[in-house]
């Protein structure tokens, strides 16, 4: 039987180096899911205003989107 060899897989390349977009990106989204679940529960309790934690979570699922695209965009861009 012969040896069969998985192709390799391309490097991934980038503008900015892919693995430390994603490490970012990572913890950006992170950040934002943990503020989001903070913020949740404060309006459960009534801790804030309600249109105050709905303007949080919508500016906190922004940023989020927005690093997950960066780091698409830089890996399709490439060199």
């Amino acid at each position: 039987m012969a040896d069969q060899q998985t192709p390799a897989r391309p490097p991934a390349r980038g503008m900015i180096n892919p693995g430390k977009v994603r490490l970012v990106t990572f913890s950006i989204i992170s950040i934002c899911i943990l503020a989001c679940t903070v913020i949740s529960i404060l309006g459960v309790w009534d801790y804030t205003r309600g249109d105050t934690v709905w303007r949080a979570f919508a500016t906190f699922m922004i940023v989020a989107l927005a690093s997950f695209v960066f780091a698409l965009v830089n890996e399709r861009f490439g060199e």
